[in-house]
């Protein structure tokens, strides 16, 4: 199973500013636990990362390249 967790407020994240995109980590260890009960391929939570991600999934991999992205910097 591949888990893919949105935005977790958990300490690491403590100076970041909280939106509607952030998840609780009880309701992420409780959609984990859930998803794997339900032996699940792909689990994103929360589930509305689902819809986030359907878009960006479908472009070609050398459109990101493109761009020359430099978020961790």
């Amino acid at each position: 199973m591949t888990i893919k967790p949105g935005f977790v407020d958990t300490l690491m994240a403590k100076d970041f500013k909280k939106g509607v995109l952030w998840a609780q980590p009880n309701d992420t260890a409780t959609g984990i636990t859930e998803g794997i009960e339900k032996k699940g391929d792909i689990l994103y939570l929360p589930w509305f990362w689902r819809i986030i991600m359907a878009p960006i999934k479908l472009n070609p991999e050398r459109f990101f390249k493109m761009l020359n992205l430099k978020l961790f910097i």
